[in-house]
């Protein structure tokens, strides 16, 4: 069925498909390049190419599962992207440019790769899981971690506040940090920085949480958030999202057997203490570090289905935990994207109409009224990705808007979370032609030119010109149902600490579907699991 959340739901909708040339001349300095802009599409609110090209072979830094590959703090927008040759790249340009600029605007850059030791252990390595992830402290210290696949922490921070141009090798806390994967910086309450990782491998691995304190000084290890390694299982979190009450929300998908068809629970935690505590979507105290506890279990997948790990999750403005998954059949046809959310009584899974061809990881982004849903979906042409918005409102979705055209397939969106609250979508793409001020682009099935490199902007669109009347009719109503009360409204204010408990499609903790179980492949983590969380006080 569609999707069925109260609040506008928007989705974004990325198909793939050749990029038209029609050989006109070239468009004026500043303009995005010629068939980056579908016909007919809204042009970007702003367009800035970043001042040297990226690699393309390997989709470095625009996997979904990088938190953050733009941060936007004190007067500046920083970003990291990977080189051609594998060097990891920093830049830093004024931020009001980054809310209106157009061209080639005001970057400045540093090769991390020189850093002295080499501490990030350039050049990265061709793996997708190598991402690196950037961030801002509350003292204006720029701190970039990556290039890391189940190996030792590799992490820098710069010398001075808001200098891109000076780094030291500065470490954190130097325990359980020699097989990290997936590197995730994220704002936290009271102006600390959150730094997220797994710790581990996919069939045995920990989620910890380190914490910057917003005074300065050293990392502190908060503690193992999620513990799998003593089951054979790996959390496999979301998007981490903190919300205006500074509590920490964490959605994430449990591997308990080899590869996707292992990933067989869809759970939710969220901590109204900066990581120390957590508790389920009820608000029940849950015991920590959290395993695969039934308590905390939102869904679990059916086992015709495959639900493949890392996506978008947000919470909308009422409070409410959602998150998007791609997912298939074992044998590999594609199934509409899932929206797992919470309504303010129930836990959901809803398809998504008209995402049967999604081609990799969606986002999910929360703006003032409701979600945004970013996705990539394969079309009938292979090596581009056009980029569509649609918005859905109680389930009905509308038509599709074409915005873009990127010279990839396999990209997948990240975005600038901090200028969310301007109303702001930005997102690093990949563009067109070899210039990348404003170059021609190629002819349909043309090859790339140049060894697997390519220009790169950012991409600025208002959410409001996206979403446009209807949303805001939408959100007066929604306005007026809040002010209004009654039973429903209660329930979605109480869907996040509220006295009044909420009642959720979770079995009951014994014996958390075992049943359902039966159809992992090769192990039995998911019985053993279950038996160990069912013997925890």
């Amino acid at each position: 069925m569609a999707v069925a959340v109260a609040g506008v739901v928007v989705v974004v909708a990325l198909t793939a498909g050749r990029l038209a040339g029609d050989g006109t001349p070239p468009r004026p300095p500043g303009a995005p390049p010629e068939g980056l802009v579908v016909p007919g599409g809204p042009v970007p609110d702003g367009y800035t190419t970043l001042p040297s090209p990226v690699g393309l072979d390997v989709p470095w830094n625009w996997a979904v599962y990088v938190q953050a590959n733009l941060w936007t703090a004190g007067g500046f927008q920083y970003a990291v992207w990977v080189a051609p040759d594998g060097a990891p790249i920093v830049g830093r340009r004024d931020g009001h440019d980054s809310r209106r600029q157009h061209g080639a605007g005001g970057w400045e850059t540093f090769d991390l790769s020189t850093v002295p030791g080499n501490p990030l252990g350039t050049p990265t390595v061709a793996d997708p899981h190598r991402v690196y992830a950037i961030a801002v402290d509350a003292l204006g210290h720029v701190h970039v971690a990556g290039n890391m696949h189940s190996s030792r922490l590799r992490y820098v921070r710069s010398i001075r506040p808001h200098d891109i141009t000076a780094w030291q090798d500065a470490g954190m806390v130097g325990a359980d940090e020699d097989a990290v994967s997936y590197p995730t910086f994220v704002a936290g309450p009271g102006r600390t920085l959150l730094f997220f990782f797994r710790d581990g491998s996919s069939l045995g691995g920990d989620l910890l949480l380190n914490t910057l304190p917003a005074d300065g000084g050293d990392w502190r290890r908060t503690g193992v958030v999620l513990a799998g390694r003593r089951v054979g299982a790996a959390p496999y979190p979301q998007h981490i999202h903190v919300d205006e009450r500074g509590r920490i929300h964490v959605l994430h998908l449990w591997r308990v057997a080899a590869g996707a068809e292992g990933n067989r629970l869809i759970s939710y935690i969220v901590s109204p203490d900066g990581g120390v505590t957590w508790e389920n979507v009820d608000g029940r105290a849950l015991s920590t570090p959290v395993g695969l506890d039934p308590a905390a279990v939102a869904v679990t997948v059916p086992d015709d289905v495959v639900v493949v790990n890392q996506g978008g999750a947000a919470v909308d403005a009422d409070g409410r935990p959602a998150a998007a998954f791609r997912r298939r059949t074992p044998s590999g046809a594609p199934l509409p994207l899932w929206l797992v959310h919470h309504d303010g009584m129930h836990w959901q899974a809803d398809e998504v109409a008209g995402t049967e061809r999604a081609g990799g990881r969606p986002a999910l982004i929360a703006h003032d009224h409701g979600l945004l849903l970013v996705w990539p979906a394969e079309g009938a042409r292979p090596a581009t990705t056009v980029v569509h918005a649609t918005e859905v409102t109680e389930g009905r979705p509308g038509s599709p808007r074409a915005l873009l055209r990127l010279p990839v397939a396999d990209w997948e969106p990240v975005y600038d979370r901090q200028v969310l609250a301007d109303g702001q979508l930005q997102l690093l793409v990949p563009v067109a032609g070899s210039d990348a001020g404003g170059g021609g682009a190629p002819a349909p099935g043309a090859p790339r030119d140049g060894p697997d490199a390519g220009p790169a902007a950012v991409v600025t669109y208002q959410i409001e010109r996206l979403v446009g009347r209807r949303r805001r009719r939408h959100a007066r109503a929604s306005s007026a149902g809040r002010r209004a009360g009654g039973a429903a409204a209660a329930h979605r204010r109480s869907s996040l600490g509220s006295a009044r408990p909420i009642r959720t499609m979770v079995a009951p903790a014994s014996p958390m579907n075992t049943a359902r179980c039966s159809g992992v492949q090769a192990s039995h983590a998911c019985a053993r699991a279950t038996a160990w969380s069912a013997s925890r006080p």
